[in-house]
């Protein structure tokens, strides 16, 4: 780490839309919830062979997907079991995170899927397992089968059959502890067009949730059809799911790196699942948290505080940070290098603090400034940056001086600045919308308040032909190329949005907001504090 203070300036669930039917799970709560994958960012990538309806049409076909992981049985079939060994995660201190494995029916290219199984979850640092089921479509129920006890190393069973009707039972067995439960609901016109053997990073309220590390899980057994009990019980003439058309489902990161490998399948039954990126827990920030950076890649990003304070998300790693340290003023931004491997972070002094290959060129640290500093932006190819105040003024450190607004009336004060890679450029935004272009084509503004509500950032997309800005109460306005995927209420609970950063992966974005809420616009989730 370098930091200095002193320089010369220089002037979310439905594989039919693109993901698989899910549940949304709340940690520290048993309650889960319909939902379906394409929402809230979160996509299934199919590399499979179709036919003209764009269903799988070959055994043995693969997906990817940041949520699931296992395979998938094409075809109906009136009951599936999973049979497998529960694994024991491992918790940080402090750490929230969750993991689940369960069977299911449906959820391919349907809008219903009915599903049972076992979660694994870090809750406070203290690792809790438990059995669960749900039904989820239109209506959709759910809940808790509290008399199973699940343990470490036990051998569970998850089982769901169609008893006919729209009427679906599900049982989870524990053998380790002789318990067992089931649960039953009615799904009118669910759709029983494949079966599932999954284990699962699972939603949250604002997405993925961490995913708690497990290690590896072993399926003995994933059985498709079977003639069914009351009890939810495959009795006899269960096959194994891999005789019929097959889909093995990798677990991926929204940065393409395998978080969730998948063996193949042994004797058309057994297979196992490997945790193989790690989740990077690090402790609750203080708030408010004011500043979010996306990796280049899209693969994760950092959020910080104002006492300068780091946490990192997905594939992002932490390379230091400014906490415990003294500062003569807050920090109020966090930008990336264009390698991902480092970021700066800005005060509001005009202080600079750079991080791993973020390379320090200078601060205003210690020098006056009239107004406050807002925002840093990286120079073109990362060789420099740029430092705005609320008057306008910008201060360039190894980057190209273009101009500013300092000294010149505004009506409401900066508040963003951003670079246009197309042009080496720059944008600089004001709280009511309006938008100044110096080196950069002027592409609109609002020359108002967003939706009503002061305008917080501009987020320039990878083109440099558009730019998007974003309020306070989470309304985006779009321009150029630009597209928006959403915002927030303006009731949001979270406080005002604070920061945006985009989702290079996805093209889509995400909002903070200062309680360290990360909303995934069409963007990945990768945790939240």
């Amino acid at each position: 780490m370098s930091s200095h203070e002193s320089s010369e300036p220089l002037r979310n669930r439905r594989f039919g839309s693109g993901a698989p039917s899910s549940h949304r799970r709340f940690v520290r709560a048993v309650r889960m919830v319909g939902r379906t994958l394409g929402i809230g960012g979160l996509a299934l990538v199919l590399a499979l062979p179709s036919t003209a309806g764009g269903a799988a049409s070959a055994s043995g076909s693969e997906a990817t997907s940041p949520g699931w992981a296992g395979y998938i049985g094409l075809g109906s079939f009136p009951a599936v079991t999973a049979r497998f060994v529960v694994p024991a995660v491992t918790c940080a201190a402090g750490e929230d995170s969750s993991s689940m494995v369960w069977a299911g029916i449906g959820g391919f290219r349907a809008g219903t899927v009915e599903q049972d199984g076992v979660e694994m979850a870090c809750q406070g640092g203290e690792a809790s397992y438990w059995a669960w089921w749900e039904e989820s479509g239109e209506p959709s129920s759910s809940g808790a089968l509290p008399r199973v006890s699940v343990r470490p190393g036990d051998t569970v069973t998850a089982t769901v059959d169609d008893l006919g009707g729209g009427r679906y039972a599900m049982t989870v067995t524990d053998a380790g502890s002789d318990t067992a439960q089931s649960a039953s609901a009615t799904e009118p016109g669910a759709a029983d067009n494949s079966i599932e053997c999954v284990a699962e990073d699972p939603d949250g309220t604002g997405g993925q949730v961490p995913y708690a590390d497990y290690g590896t899980v072993t399926v003995s057994a994933c059985l498709a059809g079977g003639v069914g009990s009351d009890a939810g019980t495959v009795v006899s003439g269960g096959s194994p799911v891999g005789a019929g058309a097959l889909v093995r489902v990798t677990g991926v990161t929204g940065g393409n790196g395998v978080d969730a490998a998948v063996s193949p399948m042994s004797d058309g039954t057994s297979f196992t699942v490997t945790r193989e990126f790690p989740p990077v827990y690090t402790p609750p920030l203080d708030r408010p948290v004011v500043g979010i950076a996306g990796m280049p890649d899209g693969a994760g990003y950092w959020l910080t505080n104002g006492s300068g304070d780091v946490s990192a998300h997905g594939a992002a790693r932490t390379y230091g940070s400014m906490a415990g340290r003294p500062l003569a003023a807050p920090v109020v931004d966090i930008v990336s290098s264009p390698t991902g491997r480092g970021y700066w972070l800005v005060a509001s002094d005009g202080g600079v603090f750079a991080f791993g290959d973020a390379g320090y060129h200078g601060s205003m640290g210690g020098r006056h400034l009239v107004r406050p500093v807002q925002a840093l932006a990286a120079g073109p190819g990362g060789h420099g940056y740029w430092l705005v105040a609320s008057d306008g003024g910008v201060f360039a450190f190894g980057a190209p001086f273009d101009g500013s607004m300092g000294g010149s009336p505004l009506r409401q004060p900066v508040v963003g600045l951003a670079l246009d890679p197309a042009t080496a450029g720059y944008w600089l935004v004001a709280s009511d919308g309006g938008v100044f272009a110096f080196g950069a084509p002027y592409l609109g503004s609002d020359g108002a308040q967003v939706a009503g509500s002061p305008v917080v950032s501009l987020e320039a997309t990878a083109s440099g032909d558009g730019y998007r800005l974003v309020a306070g109460g989470g309304a985006v306005s779009s321009f150029g190329d630009a597209v928006s995927h959403g915002g927030l209420p303006g009731d949001s609970s979270g406080g005002p949005v604070t920061g945006t950063a985009a989702d290079a992966a996805t093209g889509g974005y995400w909002l903070l907001t200062a309680d360290g809420s990360v909303t995934a616009c069409d963007a990945t989730w990768f945790g939240d504090f």
